[in-house]
């Protein structure tokens, strides 16, 4: 539901988008070059009020005052700086959910402080940032990174300050945060990895195949040491490594990447026996492989255990 000052807020902001449309009319119809520039700027302002849902003052004089301190160097600046952050604080207080406006203008109040050196200053807005990001993060984890980099800049004012001991903890709240970013980036790009095996082995491309699987299989492997649940994701790239091997006729380097397949699907199918059928083929392959390599004794062991499997589980 609107409110009666946002109301108000909408009609002078069409009030201003109509005298600027009248103006540049008759501007143009006198010549004025600028004419159709002026039309064209009203009807934007004009028009951003029928399809801005809510209108803020304090968010759009914080935004002003942002592009101002852009403009501006050392005091002046500072001074357009504490006057949007007292804007965007307001902003943050009726409307929560948007915080980040705050942060992101403590940051930049904070960044001119540093440098012009006073760190006293500094100090109680990185933390107000620190904080107000928290928030932000809480309900929107995208903004993890702009958190980082706060708890960054708040260390190193600490430093700057010779209180080095405080900082320590936020340094190690910043690594462990930026460790769990650096995570999800790693998982994506094993993922595209995986993707980019699949299109390549179905074109037939297996040596091009290798080394974007061996990448593909090492990050996984990385990553399930603290992300059991991709144990699956982690198999499957062995598997695509240990399948390049083979279809290059490269017997010992697809032995190898066969031992580290097959631990892995039985550790699958201990918790879903939807995948035994898989671990079976899985050992036989791997028997082949080392009769190929005259490991014929460990062969038949591994032969032996994919019967003893198929008779258990027959009725399955």
């Amino acid at each position: 539901m609107t409110s009666v000052r946002e109301t108000y807020i909408r009609g002078i902001v069409q009030t201003v988008g109509a005298l600027a449309v009248v103006a540049g009319i008759v501007g143009w119809i006198a010549g004025w070059r600028h004419g159709h520039g002026v039309i064209t700027l009203g009807l934007i302002v004009y028009l951003s009020t029928l399809f801005t849902p809510r209108l803020s003052l304090s968010r759009s004089w914080g935004a002003l005052e942002l592009m101002r301190a852009e403009k501006s160097t050392g005091e002046d600046a500072l001074e357009h700086l504490e006057s949007a952050v007292g804007s965007f604080r307001k902003y943050a207080t009726k409307r929560p959910a948007e915080a980040r406006y705050l942060a992101n203008a403590l940051d930049k109040q904070w960044n001119l402080l540093h440098e012009l050196d006073r760190h006293e200053d500094a100090l109680p807005v990185i933390q107000e940032a620190v904080e107000t990001w928290r928030q932000v993060v809480a309900g929107e984890p995208y903004y993890r990174e702009q958190l980082a980099r706060s708890l960054n800049h708040a260390a190193v004012t600490f430093s700057r300050l010779d209180r080095e001991e405080e900082g320590i903890p936020i340094n190690e709240e910043a690594v462990v945060l930026t460790r769990s970013l650096i995570t999800e980036h790693e998982e994506l790009l094993a993922l595209n990895l995986s993707n980019l095996v699949i299109a390549l082995q179905d074109r037939e491309r297996w040596e091009q195949s290798v080394p974007v699987a061996q990448e593909a299989y090492a990050t996984y492997r990385r990553l399930m040491k603290t992300r059991p649940e991709l144990l699956e994701l982690t198999a499957r790239a062995a598997e695509q490594l240990t399948k390049a091997h083979d279809a290059l006729g490269e017997f010992e380097p697809a032995v190898v990447a066969g031992e580290q397949a097959l631990p892995l699907f039985e550790e699958l199918a201990v918790d879903d026996l939807s995948w035994l059928n898989r671990l079976i083929t899985s050992i036989e392959e791997q028997a082949f492989r080392l009769h190929r390599v005259g490991r014929s004794d460990e062969a038949r062991r591994l032969e032996l255990k994919g019967v003893a499997l198929r008779e258990k589980f027959a009725d399955l």
